[in-house]
């Protein structure tokens, strides 16, 4: 028994030595030098598979703001385009996100518009062209802000005509289609006119900020090259054709649909103009409610809004007080642009400054800028 431990032990310590050589026998011999050392391999962790029906994101768009484009669709991202585009129901825009009527909202913020060097945006209300030789035009205001080689916004109305000529033409007509056949033909005899006072405005030009050197060689290069910046004035924008106030209006009836043919009216226009004098520009649609008064009933506000959407118009709001047409002094004009400054509301009756505004807009009127120019013109440095 003790003789086949020893054999047995003897023939695995046997085997031990000749099976390896037996097994690499046939393998290359790689010099230690050049061996690779082994290593193990990690399986690549499976990334998880993109949810079905999700679209990429989109990359943010890059907005550049240039001075000359202010009041051009092009001034802003190319998600906010859509605001002011006809025929699209943009549904809630701005403000609170539970009011189905943000498009009426009055906003104190101008997108399309640059804060100049003095501060505040200047805006002016109502006629383009006076009633009465005592009274001011838009058209003097342009002006006079082009010397200053300043910037202001205009919200028209049609010129020579008012909420009398509403009232008159439904007393004069029985029936809703006599009644909006009147009043076009009406609107119609001021279209030339007004027209021609939009282009007057739209076509004065500020100097731009670096002088613009033309060059006198007349090679083709040069032809090709792009046009220097063109820094406009003034823009339009739409305050109703007679001055309805469209708070006190009711659904349904004639006056509110007079209202709503009047703002078309505006927008054709404003449209004509545009085209004439700046071919290919792609306005923004500002609109102000006549003594800053929104609708209040809502089927009012559907109807309102209805059209807005139809033409891409969207509301604006102001700095200033809705007693405005009381500014006569150049004092509180002055004192009312500084509060517009510090994005301030001012009440030029009681010389109040109050309540606070997104953005400092000042509101004007056409019609008293002689007695106000003054201290509009004092608070604005010439550039």
């Amino acid at each position: 028994m003790l003789r086949m431990t020893v054999r047995y032990k003897f023939s695995l310590l046997t085997l031990g030595l000749i099976l390896p050589g037996i097994l690499v026998a046939d393998e290359p011999v790689t010099p230690p030098e050049t061996r690779e050392p082994t290593s193990v391999e990690t399986p690549p962790t499976p990334s998880p598979e993109p949810e079905e029906n999700t679209p990429p994101p989109k990359p943010k768009p890059k907005h550049l703001p240039l001075p000359h484009l202010q009041g051009s669709l092009e001034f802003l991202p190319e998600e906010e385009r859509n605001l002011f585009t006809p025929g699209i129901d943009v549904g809630h825009v701005r403000d609170n996100p539970a009011n189905p009527h943000r498009r009426l909202v009055q906003r104190t913020i101008m997108q399309t518009e640059l804060i100049p060097a003095w501060g505040a945006v200047l805006t002016f209300d109502d006629q383009l062209i006076p009633f009465t030789p005592q009274e001011s035009s838009g058209i003097s205001v342009a002006r006079d802000l082009q010397k200053a080689n300043a910037r202001g916004i205009f919200f028209a109305n049609v010129p020579g005509v008012s909420s009398h000529d509403v009232r008159r033409i439904i007393r004069k007509n029985s029936s809703s289609e006599k009644r909006k056949l009147a009043c076009q033909e009406l609107l119609e005899s001021k279209r030339a006119i007004f027209v021609e006072a939009l282009r007057e405005i739209l076509r004065l030009k500020n100097s731009p900020p670096l002088p613009h050197q033309p060059t006198t060689e007349t090679t083709q290069e040069n032809f090709a090259s792009p046009p220097p910046p063109v820094y406009y004035t003034c823009e339009v924008y739409n305050h109703t054709a007679f001055h309805q106030d469209m708070k006190t209006l009711k659904p349904g009836s004639d006056q509110l649909a007079l209202c709503l043919q009047g703002i078309s009216f505006i927008e054709e226009c404003l449209d004509e103009a545009y085209e004439a004098e700046r071919p290919g520009w792609k306005r923004t649609r500002w609109f102000r409610f006549p003594f800053l008064h929104a609708p209040k009933k809502k089927a009012v506000k559907k109807e309102v809004i209805a059209c807005f959407n139809k033409l891409g118009l969207l509301s604006l709001g102001e700095t200033q007080d809705s007693k405005d047409v009381l500014n006569l002094n150049w004092k509180k004009a002055y004192e009312s642009l500084q509060a517009a400054k510090k994005h301030r509301r001012y009440n030029p009756k009681f010389g109040g400054v109050y309540s606070q505004a997104d953005q400092p807009i000042a509101l004007f009127h056409t019609k008293t800028w002689r007695k106000v120019k003054k201290g509009i013109l004092k608070a604005i440095p010439a550039s």
